[in-house]
């Protein structure tokens, strides 16, 4: 399931100016600074589904295998 998406990791915990950044972007963009913090996104940025850490595996599999679904609906549409 994890190879159906392109892994990008945006570290907002250290101080120096790219991490500023990437928290300044998740915090406009999903309101939010919890850690870790996932979102799925389609090829053009288009936010699918987000959301924070779980421990549950099952719901964690669900959240991605929407993102997956979603995607495929966004790409038919073009």
């Amino acid at each position: 399931l994890m190879g159906k998406y392109v892994l990008l990791r945006l570290y907002t915990d250290r101080r120096d100016s790219v991490n500023k950044w990437n928290r300044n972007l998740q915090v406009t963009q999903y309101k939010t600074i919890e850690l870790p913090y996932y979102a799925l996104m389609t090829p053009d940025g288009k936010t699918i589904s987000a959301r924070g850490w779980t421990r549950n595996s099952e719901e964690f599999a669900e959240f991605l295998k929407k993102g997956v679904g979603e995607a495929k609906e966004t790409i038919a549409e073009r």
